[in-house]
């Protein structure tokens, strides 16, 4: 960490707009861009607050060896002819480079923020919004970078350290989620329009395909071989295409539509594979494909077209399990691989069945303090009465607990996905993706376990791990019975009520379901009639005696009041709100999501408290009445203690008319 990084602690935003001039590193990456703020007049009913960062923080190994680095989501790789090779660290909004000589990692592109006062064209000092896909062009001197965040491609100089927008086609990039640099130029991957894009020589874009075969699979990753012909991933649609430009043919590859897996040895176009990833073409034009829903990488004979297992992963749990994502091919035939399970770097040598690590085996911190710690996309934060404050670490699959004095701890998850450890210490047990977390006044902490469907607590006393909702299918019946033997369909939003009662929200759905912790039975919630299926509750609290949800989409804060939905403020004021929450004196506050930011309702129009967050997902209050806010895609969690303190300007009022 550098000396200035270390200054940088406390969080001071000033101006009517509340510009952002300093703050410490973080990552982003939100699914749509952000739209424009309502306009706020200037200098009314100006809110005073003090800003501070307790936990999420660190170089995240920069200037170290690689393997000691940590990454929050690999997105893309490519490796030059020198054996150096970049990494697109996604989830921090950074472009890293690890040396192909030393093994030593740096950051090349990003300041892991989403935004700044002003863009610099200094590639290090410049912004960027989830960094994903990555290519090289032929000489090495160019680095293109695909930003899933912002849908824009992006171009850094390697030789300047300079980085400039490459514009878009007509209408701009739906997403780009795949790049390939070819002796025509480059090609981008856009899924949500289907279509391949070209970058001609003149700066413009042309698409690849016609619309009679544009691809609604979810196109991915991309690569061409030495005829020209264009392949291209289909994650949804489990199978790989290819396009020819001279006859204007697209046929299937690999995969047959249908997810799954059949004995090696069958012909690529016959052979089911499910969510494919990462593709990429050897010397000798064998295409190697990352089946990630496999868990192995694949290669199909040029000659023959017959496809048979490389690499396979370890089973689930083990320390061998990977998912292969991108991958990249350097010059001594070495296969890099970016493992989404675990969030690392692998290697595969030819001939060699295990990989090696190259980066990616860091520790995130533990037992000191929480501001030296790194957090991967934190996605609820809460506080108990003795001051602890519990962080669900999502993409670490942890939960962790900052003490008092400022110390960071692990009470629940190992690290790596998956379910298991009922009856046993908390933190020898494995969560999927935990979502929100509440605790009650005993100490309880209660789990949202996304991907096992369960709701799981922890005894304050021994440390005991269990499941309390769910029994691990997906499913909503079960209503009346035990709690625990019922299914439950992504859980992820969960309220605590008087530690008698527990909410529970899917991700997924539109039913609101409640556990009677005495008795350990479940039941529905009552919406009244013509609730939408589409609706989606993804932030639960009581206010003024009756439940508030927020929507994000399409984006609504609604009251359920006598078993009947009202809207409380439409997709016209908020936008993406993804929780809600009562500050002690009984005020409504909302995570505005879509607009970074989190607003207060006064009854009569919306007050701006904290901007330019990075897509945060949670906010809750403390013992103290300190808004704390999951400040998820800058990987940190702030402490807003409200009321006038005069030089800590945040932001003013924006009106609006429910």
């Amino acid at each position: 960490m550098t000396r200035t990084q270390r200054v940088r602690r406390t969080i001071v935003f000033v101006g009517l707009a509340g510009s952002l001039l300093a703050a410490t590193g973080g990552t982003g990456s939100p699914a749509e861009p952000t739209p424009p703020a309502p306009s706020i007049p200037p200098r009314a009913n100006v809110t005073f607050s003090h800003i501070e960062v307790i936990a999420g923080g660190g170089d995240a190994g920069d200037g170290g060896k690689a393997i000691d680095a940590l990454f929050v989501g690999v997105g893309g790789l490519a490796v030059d002819a020198k054996g150096n090779a970049y990494v697109a660290d996604s989830g921090a909004n950074r472009v890293r480079r690890i040396d192909g000589q030393t093994g030593v990692i740096s950051t090349i592109a990003g300041t892991g923020l989403l935004f700044s006062a002003a863009e610099s064209r200094i590639a290090k000092e410049h912004p960027l919004q989830g960094p994903a896909p990555l290519a090289l062009d032929a000489e090495g001197r160019f680095l293109y970078v695909g930003e899933i965040v912002s849908r824009k491609v992006k171009r850094i100089d390697l030789a300047q350290g300079t980085i400039e927008d490459l514009g878009a086609p007509q209408g701009n990039f739906g997403k780009p989620g795949g790049l390939v640099w070819t002796p025509g130029g480059l090609l981008v991957a856009d899924a949500p329009r289907g279509q391949i894009w070209k970058l001609g020589g003149d700066g413009h874009w042309t698409a690849l395909l016609p619309d009679a075969s544009r691809l609604r699979g979810g196109v991915r990753a991309l690569a061409q071989d030495s005829q020209g012909r264009t392949y291209a991933v289909e994650y949804f649609g489990h199978r790989v295409v290819r396009w020819d430009p001279r006859t204007a043919d697209l046929s299937t590859a690999v995969g047959t539509g249908e997810s799954g897996r059949m004995a090696d040895g069958a012909r690529a176009s016959q052979s089911p594979v499910r969510t494919p990833d990462g593709i990429v073409l050897d010397r000798e034009g064998n295409l190697l494909l990352a089946d990630m829903g496999n868990h192995r990488i694949c290669r199909v004979d040029a000659t023959t077209g017959r496809l048979r297992t490389l690499y396979k992963s370890g089973p689930q749990g083990s320390e061998s399990r990977w998912s292969p994502g991108s991958l990249a091919l350097d010059a001594a035939g070495n296969l890099w691989v970016g493992d989404i399970h675990r969030n690392r770097v692998l290697r595969f040598a030819p001939g060699k069945a295990e990989p090696v690590v190259i980066a990616g085996n860091g520790t995130i911190g533990e037992e000191g303090p929480a501001l030296a710690a790194r957090l991967a996309h934190p996605g609820s934060v809460v506080s108990d009465d003795r001051g602890n404050i519990y962080v669900s670490d999502t993409l670490h699959h942890k939960v962790r607990r900052i003490d008092p004095a400022g110390r960071i701890h692990t009470v629940a998850g190992t690290g790596v996905p998956g379910f298991n450890g009922d009856g046993g210490p908390a933190t020898r047990a494995s969560l999927g993706y935990p979502a929100e977390v509440q605790v009650d006044g005993g100490g309880r902490l209660y789990i949202g376990d996304y991907y096992n469907n369960r709701v799981r607590a922890v005894d304050p006393a021994t440390g005991v791990i269990s499941t309390i909702a769910g029994n691990g299918y997906v499913g909503e019946d079960g209503d009346g019975g035990p709690a625990s033997e019922a299914p439950l369909l992504n859980p992820h939003a969960i309220l605590l009520e008087d530690d008698r009662s527990l909410l529970i929200a899917s991700a997924v759905s539109s039913r609101l379901r409640q556990v009677d912790l005495t008795s350990g039975r479940i039941s529905s919630v009552p919406l009244g009639e013509g609730v939408s299926e589409n609706l989606i509750f993804h932030g639960i609290a009581r206010w003024n005696g009756h439940l508030v949800l927020a929507l994000p989409r399409p984006g609504a804060i609604e009251i359920l009041e006598n078993g009947r939905m009202r809207e409380l403020l439409g997709k016209k004021e908020v936008t993406f709100p993804q929780d809600v929450a009562v500050s002690p004196s009984g005020e409504l506050y909302i995570c505005e999501t879509g607009r970074n930011r989190v607003v207060k309702w006064t009854g009569k129009q919306l007050e701006v408290v904290v901007e330019n967050l990075g897509r945060p997902r949670a906010i809750s209050f403390d013992a103290k009445g300190n808004l704390l806010i999951a400040d998820t895609f800058h990987n940190r969690v702030l402490r807003v203690r409200l009321g006038p303190e005069p030089g800590f300007l945040v932001a003013s009022v924006a009106s609006v008319q429910p």
